[in-house]
């Protein structure tokens, strides 16, 4: 019976791979990312997570794996996000004068593994997106508050991704939701005092892609 079982197996997996197309090409496009409400207070200063959206990009490879209306979508690319701040003093007065609005950019490479569906030419996609962090840089201004800033994040970090899109022909247009399944953040230190700064930032993408092959 084990036999029996095993050729059925074997024999339908044959089948499906004959009936699978490989493809592959270029991507690329847009990034819109925020924090969200974040608030962090370090004594004499608060750190804020600002809500509007950073204006990043990505660009890269993508490969699909077509059978039938099933597809499997992996992509490596290289991305550019980041997010809006804010560190005021603590003051019993509010004074403008002692905050610093400044943004955050981190540099990554992305591997999102996305099993969709096809249904003429749209498409419905969700899957886990591995990212590693290699690069980071910011334009605090330290002389506003006449105090250090520095952030440290994962280096590695796993989200999650779903959305939809349309392939017409070679061509792929898509939107994604991007959200967090570990955090990205690690800590924040404001002078000499250093506190958790757990984040998972959330993104809308958008992207393009063209299957060369």
């Amino acid at each position: 019976m084990k036999k029996v079982v095993t050729l059925i197996v074997f024999v339908l997996l044959i089948n499906y791979s004959a009936k699978a197309i490989f493809s592959y090409g270029l991507t690329g496009g847009v990034n819109f990312c925020s924090l969200g409400d974040v608030e962090v207070n370090f004594g004499d200063y608060k750190l804020f997570g600002e809500p509007d959206n950073y204006f990043g990009f990505h660009l890269g490879a993508t490969s699909k794996i077509q059978l039938n209306s099933l597809f499997i979508q992996p992509d490596l690319l290289f991305s550019s996000v980041g997010s809006f701040l804010r560190l005021e003093e603590v003051l019993d007065e509010p004074d403008f004068d002692r905050r610093e609005y400044f943004s955050a950019k981190f540099y990554k490479i992305d591997v999102p593994v996305m099993l969709g569906y096809q249904f003429g030419p749209i498409r419905v996609f969700a899957g886990p997106s591995y990212s590693l962090t290699f690069g980071k840089t910011n334009d605090y201004n330290e002389g506003t508050l006449e105090v250090p800033f520095e952030q440290s994040v994962n280096t590695s970090s796993l989200g999650y991704q779903f959305g939809a899109g349309l392939g017409l022909g070679n061509l792929i247009l898509d939107i994604k939701y991007e959200g967090g399944i570990t955090d990205f953040g690690n800590t924040v230190t404001i002078g000499d005092i250093t506190k958790s700064f757990e984040t998972r930032p959330r993104q809308v993408i958008l992207s393009i892609g063209l299957l060369l092959f």
